[in-house]
């Protein structure tokens, strides 16, 4: 099974009713920019399919400590990580020695950019395991199509002088590096399973 997949928000809440009250998902954002319309189609989701509330974190200037702090353990809101991307590894392994803070009744989504989801996968292994697949978030009317995935990736091929081929030998090598290109790379020829 695929480590990634495109899916809308809608199919993003089912998938977390069916992983039951307490599941983990990551959500990739292509353009950070839908942050807040993500956010927003999210909310409205968890409470028409779940009939649960929703918490929002934004943890760019908070703690490890401080991040838990906000995160209740009897609460069955789901609670929606966003802000991340300014996170170093140091404090992403201090989140990742301490995961079991993050245990709780109701179910966490990690709202990440390419630069976290880089980060994540470097510096929080454990947390990542859990995660599972990432999905790439595909906010209403928003998703990519075709012609603008092979305008990036076409972009992306002539920057780095690669192939999706050499891209893919290094990343199943584990030659290739965590910079957040190459995540997105991956990510737009659905091949997220190799973060």
């Amino acid at each position: 099974m695929s480590d990634h997949v495109s899916d809308s928000v809608f199919e993003i809440v089912r998938l977390l009713e069916i992983r039951g009250n307490n599941a983990w998902i990551g959500l990739l954002l292509y353009n950070t920019a839908l942050r807040v319309r993500v956010i927003e189609e999210l909310i409205a989701e968890l409470e028409a399919q779940m009939s649960i509330p929703a918490a929002v974190i934004l943890a760019e200037d908070l703690t490890v400590p401080q991040l838990l702090g906000r995160v209740a353990p009897d609460g069955t809101e789901c609670v929606i990580i966003a802000g991340l991307e300014s996170w170093d590894s140091e404090r992403w392994v201090a989140l990742d020695e301490d995961r079991n803070s993050l245990e709780r009744s109701g179910p966490i989504i990690f709202l990440l950019d390419t630069v976290a989801a880089s980060s994540l996968s470097r510096s929080a292994p454990n947390i990542r395991s859990f995660l599972g697949a990432i999905h790439l978030v595909i906010p209403g009317s928003s998703e990519m199509n075709q012609a603008e995935v092979e305008r990036r990736l076409g972009a992306l091929r002539e920057f780095y002088g690669l192939s999706d081929q050499e891209v893919l030998e290094k990343a199943e090598a584990r030659t290739l590096p965590s910079d957040p290109h190459f995540v997105e790379w991956l990510m737009l020829i659905d091949r997220g399973d190799l973060i």
